[in-house]
């Protein structure tokens, strides 16, 4: 009997599978084109596998890079020491710039390797559900359904009038077959390379020379870097995996406009084995672009030879303040660091008045300016300014467990107060005997024993036109202050802050010694907060 019964549920079930719908097979669709395992890699044939109905192949280039830093200076033109003292800081700089300009143009060359990679179709014959392939049928339903329908008799009382229709519903169904299936493949094929060279090309005399309003000697070849300023000049092979090469050279995080030239056999050639490819990559400039925020041209201090000091040196400590006969929390007095664009800054600020002075003048005779012709400059153009680095320093706890604490945070304005006489100009370390040296006063901040800080410090060149300003300071200059300034987001606090237009900062670790801390019992725990201070009780760490 049971036997019987599920019997009868399978051949019940197969039927309503039919009734309701199930897809007909419509037999084989395939069409067999046979075999091909030629390939267009040389020396290689296509597995029989993936050869059926085979396409004809083709190759594709990958894509690769090669990279080029520049920094300020990057020509590393000799320069005299004793030709520097003897002449005068001024003059020495000039001799300096005059040198750069005269060195040869920035060059390199180099050679990217990428592959090749052959890419074909191929079909397998399988069991498919496709209604463009196999068709589709339609399935037909039968059905009684009761309507009813409201009426209402002679003294207007509703009443259902029912009656039994007949109903037909069809739906479509996609049939299946047997069909052809295509399939992508592809492997690598051979290593070629793309060899290249590129050059920041100098303007001519009558493009860039110290006639013109917006030059400063301290960029001589107009594409010159200044202190803090590095650039990434990447070039590439192909910038995705195509049938022909596209070469192209990105630059990292320009301080300048640029444009690009490509040439060579390399642009835009089609991908094939055994090339001998190259690329000719001329940068120009076409000015500065004073939306970046400053640069970080700080740098941790070094000896006369340019060895960075040891922490010691960097970070003063106060010798610790005696309370009730025991030496009370470690006090972090000053730090000490180098402005390694402080000579550089300095000269743009004075050759900026330099500027509006004899701008001033030509005004004064009814002339305009050099690259205005006869049209005056607006007075925003005429803005001389100086040197006034402001420098942003935050000294922050790193706890083991828990949010890092900010302990202490300022802006440092340039003040003769925190610039600490040094032997700088006797280094033969270029960088070093151009530096200013701060000694920057931390308030004798308290700190804890026995736990890990950090210092950020950060710096702006205010007024300084080739880096974005406060909104307030861009006014001054004569910039366009943009979104960030306008009324709209100052009312939602979203206007230009601080981060905005500080450099990112330089990071200095360091932990506070054991042995600042001598105190017992209560004394030594009353300062305890935070879950991080349990941490430190449990594995060691003092107050």
């Amino acid at each position: 009997m049971k036997l019987f019964t599920l019997f009868f549920i399978f051949i019940f079930t197969q039927g309503l599978e039919q009734a309701l719908g199930e897809d007909v097979y419509t037999g084989i669709k395939c069409v067999d084109r046979g075999v091909d395992v030629t390939s267009v890699c040389q020396g290689r044939s296509i597995p029989v596998a993936y050869a059926r109905n085979k396409s004809k192949g083709h190759l594709e280039c990958t894509g690769n890079t090669d990279h080029y830093i520049r920094t300020h200076f990057s020509s590393k033109t000799a320069f005299d020491i004793g030709d520097a003292s003897s002449m005068g800081y001024d003059a020495a700089r000039s001799l300096q710039v005059e040198m750069q300009k005269d060195s040869p143009d920035i060059k390199w060359e180099g050679t990217i390797p990428y592959q090749t990679v052959e890419v074909w179709s191929y079909q397998l014959c399988e069991l498919v559900v496709d209604r463009s392939a196999c068709g589709y049928h339609i399935d037909t339903t039968t059905y009684e359904e009761e309507q009813c329908e409201t009426k209402y008799d002679e003294e207007g009382n509703p009443y259902d009038d029912c009656k039994m229709v007949t109903v037909e519903e069809s739906v479509e169904h996609t049939n299946s077959c047997h069909d052809d299936v295509t399939y992508n493949k592809s492997w690598d094929c051979s290593h070629e390379r793309m060899t290249y060279d590129a050059y920041f090309k100098k303007p001519s005399e009558s493009e860039w020379n110290p006639g013109m309003k917006d030059y400063f000697w301290v960029l001589p070849n107009k594409y010159d870097l200044l202190p803090g300023e590095m650039e990434d000049i990447q070039v590439y092979s192909n910038t995705s995996r195509s049938r022909s090469l596209s070469p192209k050279v990105e630059i990292g995080n320009a301080w300048n406009k640029y444009s690009v030239f490509l040439s060579g056999s390399a642009n835009g050639a089609a991908c094939r084995q055994n090339s001998d490819y190259h690329l000719s990559a001329r940068i120009e400039t076409d000015g500065r672009d004073p939306s970046k925020q400053a640069p970080n041209a700080l740098r941790l201090p070094t000896d006369l030879e340019g060895n960075q000091l040891d922490q010691s040196q960097i970070l003063v400590w106060n010798s610790g303040v005696k309370k009730q006969n025991v030496i009370e929390k470690a006090f972090l007095d000053k730090i000490r660091l180098e402005d390694t664009s402080a000579a550089t800054i300095k000269v743009i600020s004075q050759q900026s008045r330099e500027n509006a002075a004899r701008e001033e003048a030509k005004r004064e005779q009814g002339k305009g300016g050099d690259s205005f012709g006869d049209e005056k400059p607006d007075e925003g153009e005429l803005k001389s300014f100086f040197k006034n680095t402001h420098i942003m320093v935050r000294l922050i706890e790193d706890p083991i467990y828990g949010w890092p604490d900010e302990v202490w945070s300022s802006q440092i304005y340039t003040d003769a107060n925190v610039l600490e006489i040094d032997n700088n100009l006797l280094s033969q370390d270029k960088t070093k005997y151009e530096s200013d040296t701060w000694l920057i006063d931390l308030d004798d901040v308290a700190l804890r024993p026995n736990r890990n800080y950090r210092v950020e410090i950060s710096m702006y060149q205010k007024g300084i036109p080739f880096y974005k300003q406060s909104c307030e300071d861009a006014k001054e200059i004569g910039q366009e202050t943009g979104f960030g300034c306008s009324g709209f987001a100052k009312f939602f606090k979203a206007g230009r802050k601080p981060k905005h237009y500080f450099s990112k900062p330089i990071v200095l670790n360091f932990k506070t010694p054991k042995d600042y801390d001598n105190r017992e019992g209560f004394k030594a725990t009353k300062f305890y907060n935070a879950p991080d201070s349990f941490f430190h009780m449990l594995f060691g760490g003092g107050n």
